[in-house]
């Protein structure tokens, strides 16, 4: 008789001095968390996940569509005062807003898609 084989999970690692015990959670658009205090001995955290393997999957599955980033339009009007005014989304190597000709231009980096 063969064992399964343990699943190792990806996470994100925060340490708090607020919780007194583990935390996991499964957060929309980052994935699963745990939440340690600062000192628990983080070799065990491996095994927690493993006790709880059953509904981070769960929880997972049922998250998964939050997990890819939200793609942005390319473009949208914006009616104010019965004006309406185009805006644009740009790649860009920096983040900034300009107006250009009453257009909005919002200019992201690739990662921000």
């Amino acid at each position: 008789m063969t064992l399964p084989q343990p699943k190792s999970f990806q996470y994100a690692l925060r340490v708090s001095h607020r919780v007194r015990g583990v935390k996991i959670a499964v957060k929309p658009f980052q994935g699963l968390e745990v939440v340690i205090p600062p000192r628990f001995p983080r070799r065990q955290i491996d095994g927690i996940l493993q006790q709880h393997a059953g509904w981070i999957n769960r929880q997972l599955q049922k998250h998964q569509h939050s997990f890819s980033p939200p793609a942005l339009p390319e473009q949208l009007t914006l009616t104010l005062i019965g004006q309406s005014h185009p805006i644009h989304y740009v790649l860009a190597e920096r983040p900034r807003l300009r107006s250009i000709d009453q257009t909005l231009r919002i200019e992201h980096a690739d990662d921000a898609q």
